[in-house]
């Protein structure tokens, strides 16, 4: 079992050393029955205490996005107890409690914008790094709901939910401009447009471009050779209305990236082989409350993605250099309606629906030249893939939060799902939260989700060796967790969180090697897959405006179940620090660590590592006029790897990591008029 090193150690032990308070008036003034009402909408659906929400809750909010410097939301959760994140140059990927396959599309997680689902209907993806449909600087607060959560959400919510909610145009009152530069020759400009007029109506508008020119690669398994094709740009855009109980809002995105790594057999160090993602939803919401304790609402809502691949392959002498265009197409619309009650008794009771219908779940891939071919290994063929699907779900939950006495909550809900490609599901959820102290709080929980098989997984498949095969017999994954959370306040301004954790997966959905001599890969439903782990956090806040954060995570899920990969690392360690800076007014300082344990590979493991992030801010006018900020990343410049699949390479096993990003920096220039 490997060992936890000293330094990680120390930084862990750091908030227990930190010194104590002269007299809670040194603190931010706020009470310990005020802490404890930190108020969440993710968990169940509607506003309720971070205390009495049946799961385990982190919230991070805009001022930790600012004091650290996180350009993405992959950032952002690499500071959360539990989660783990990997680049492979083209999106970013998280893993969560111990659960980590390589070549997971991040499906397991359910991504949100203000309740609106951002995984698409095609790879079920969530996107987390610049693919990302939002600039964090219009975040309010990110909301991390762990466990199961289908009862809430469908399919996707199966290790949690990451719900990221957005500012008003109330909080900017103006204009807002933004710009800055960075490392691998990047820049960065935003400007957003926020007001709330005198009738009540809210309005946010806003526009963010980048472009970087990327940097310098080299990989061991190109001796001799470097990429300078690391490029990448994007533009997103956001608007949101707000007025009397009804709210429009839209986002858009489109990145155009270049991959440089050389992975799948393509001609390395090509500047044609490239990613474009475009992204976007509309979504209208209307809430009434329609008499005492009785609230309706409803939402229609509409999403799209596109996917367009261009890999460059030598099919010499047949073809020469081709360029092979991999596409992938989703549409869908659908509605929800929900109704909240919460003047009956005790109980506070949510019913809803939710319909989704996918217009459009395409993926088709040929060789651009000649037109409408495909030299896959050699052979001359028509096109590729040419898969057009369509469906839908159905779901309708129930839920009840029924309040036994002042101190012990009893929540309970049942959810059922419809769908024309998958067996019907029911997910149960059950919590029972208990309030022994007016500082202490306990949790029993015990929750079931599930996951269907995406089309990817089941209609994606490419002729020749070393590729994919479809299978459309595919069955859902189902997850049945174990849970008991204590969180207890040991002073008003210091508070501890734990988890003890246990789950089993059934029909676990991974990627396997099939066929004879021939190697081909498909995806399979597989045996038990069993977890556990255990979560623990400190949070204080110091004298002077202080904060100090950090966490230690065990996880123990077999590297290899099955005969199949996990990448997941036993151990994590995290620690962020923010404080104002002493003598410079209006100045703070941001410091994080991480430490992440050796994870497994398909023939070993890769080390762990420990990186250090720091950023310095400055608002030499206050809130309004400018902010300057520098951010450093990776400050030692630490060499690490994360877990990476390349099986094209000749030489043997291929690619089983790639290296990760040296030091980088951010300088970013903020107005606000």
């Amino acid at each position: 079992m490997p060992k936890l090193p000293r330094t990680a150690l120390l930084a862990l032990l750091a908030p227990l050393a930190a010194p104590a308070a002269a007299s809670i008036n040194d603190f931010t003034e706020l009470s310990l029955e005020q802490l404890l009402d930190v108020e969440i909408v993710s968990a169940s659906r509607f506003t309720q205490r971070a205390s009495d929400a049946p799961s385990a809750v982190s919230v991070l909010t805009a001022n930790d996005i600012r004091d650290y410097g996180w350009r993405t939301l992959a950032e952002a959760l690499n500071s959360v107890r539990g989660f783990v994140t990997s680049s492979d140059r083209t999106y970013s990927y998280a893993g969560i409690r111990g659960f980590s396959p390589p070549g997971d599309f991040t499906t397991r997680l359910l991504v949100l914008i203000d309740g609106v689902r951002t995984n698409d209907n095609v790879f079920d993806q969530a996107y987390i790094g610049n693919e990302f449909l939002l600039d964090l600087d219009l975040v309010d607060r990110i909301e991390i709901v762990r466990g199961p959560s289908s009862l809430d959400y469908g399919g996707n919510a199966f290790f949690g939910v990451i719900n990221v909610i957005t500012r008003h145009g109330g909080d900017i009152k103006g204009t807002e401009t933004a710009v800055s530069s960075g490392s691998r020759n990047s820049r960065e400009a935003r400007i957003s447009h926020g007001q709330r007029f005198d009738n009540g109506a809210d309005l946010l508008l806003s526009h963010t471009a980048y472009e970087a020119r990327g940097q310098n690669l080299s990989f061991p398994e190109f001796p001799g050779q470097g990429s300078n094709n690391d490029g990448e740009r994007y533009g997103k855009t956001f608007a949101k209305l707000n007025w009397n109980g009804l709210q429009l809002e839209t986002a858009w995105s489109r990145r155009n990236k270049q991959v440089p790594t050389g992975a799948n057999g393509v001609v390395f160090d090509d500047p044609g082989n490239r990613n474009v993602d475009t992204q976007g939803f509309f979504d209208a919401r209307l809430t009434r409350q329609v008499a005492d304790g009785v609230e309706v609402s409803g939402r229609l809502f509409y999403g799209q993605y596109d996917y367009a691949g261009d890999f460059r392959y030598d099919q010499t002498p047949l073809a020469g250099v081709v360029t092979n265009q991999d596409r992938a197409a989703g549409r869908w619309w659908g509605g929800e309606t929900k109704l909240l009650l919460t003047g009956w008794q005790d109980h506070t009771l949510v019913i809803g629906a939710e319909y989704q219908q996918n217009r459009r779940q395409d993926q088709w891939n040929r060789d651009a030249d000649p037109a409408s071919a495909c030299f896959a290994n050699g052979l001359a063929a028509p096109a590729c893939l040419d898969s057009r699907q369509k469906g839908y779900r159905l779901g309708v939950y129930v839920q009840d939060n029924y309040r036994l006495s002042p101190t012990l909550h009893l929540h309970a809900g049942v959810r059922y799902d419809h769908a024309n490609l998958s067996k019907d599901r029911l997910s149960p959820r059950l919590g029972l939260i208990w309030h022994a102290q007016p500082h202490s709080v306990f949790k029993l929980l015990y929750g079931s989700a599930y996951r269907a098989p995406n089309a990817w997984e089941r209609f994606y498949e490419f002729p020749g060796a070393q590729t994919q095969i479809g299978n459309s017999a595919l069955k859902p994954e189902t997850i049945t967790s174990y849970e008991a959370v204590w969180e207890y306040y040991l002073t008003p301004t210091q508070r501890l969180s734990s988890s003890l954790y246990y789950y089993n997966v059934d029909d676990w959905i991974v990627q396997t090697e099939v066929g004879g001599p021939v190697k081909q890969l498909q995806y399979q439903n597989q045996a038990r897959v069993s977890g556990k782990g255990f979560d623990l956090g400190l949070e204080q806040q110091l004298a002077g405006n202080a904060r100090l954060r950090g966490s230690f995570s065990a996880q123990i899920v077999p590297d290899h179940p099955n005969g199949n990969h996990n990448a997941s690392p036993r151990y994590l360690g995290k620690l962020n620090y923010a404080s104002p800076i002493p003598g410079l007014s209006n100045a703070f300082a941001g410091i994080e660590g991480r430490y992440v344990a050796p994870q497994a590979t398909s023939t070993g493991h890769i080390s762990g590592y420990t990186v250090l992030n720091a950023n310095l801010r400055w608002q030499p006018w206050g809130s309004k006029g400018p902010e300057l900020a520098l951010a450093v990343y990776n400050l030692f410049d630490r060499a690490y790897s994360g877990v990476f699949i390349d099986d094209s390479l000749a030489s043997g096993n291929g690619r089983t990591s790639l290296l990760q990003d040296g030091r980088a920096f951010r300088l970013k220039l903020s107005y606000l008029f």
